[in-house]
């Protein structure tokens, strides 16, 4: 992903007016949030475009096998079925060859597809 300093030479998606391809202009930090986002301008009709920057514990992570899931951290676990995501609300832990409720301790009876760490 380009830096801050980076001059304007990065494809970004497309114009949301326009449809021409955007280009990166610069990243910013909302000082009341905390977020990052990413700006993008239209060279053709010059609109502005923010995309929030997806932190790595906020990127929903593929399971192809239990081997892929972390032992040592709390996680938040989702299902996609039919094209749809579906998360589970509730913080879930890998122990052994077991997934559990972290709260209760209990196995889910669920099989996700995809986790990402638990954020409060």
């Amino acid at each position: 992903m380009p830096n801050q300093d980076q001059a304007a030479t990065t494809s970004g998606p497309e114009c949301s007016s326009c449809k021409s391809r955007t280009q990166y202009h610069k990243r910013i930090v909302d000082p009341n949030t905390g977020k990052t986002y990413d700006h993008y301008e239209c060279a053709v009709c010059g609109n502005l475009s923010w995309f929030p920057v997806m932190e790595p514990r906020e990127m929903w992570h593929p399971i192809r096998c239990l081997d892929d899931l972390p032992t040592d951290r709390t996680l938040r676990f989702a299902v996609v079925e039919k094209g749809r995501m579906r998360t589970l609300d509730y913080p879930c832990l890998r122990k052994g060859d077991r997934l559990l409720d972290a709260s209760t301790g209990r196995p889910i009876d669920t099989r996700p597809t995809h986790w990402r760490e638990w954020k409060k």
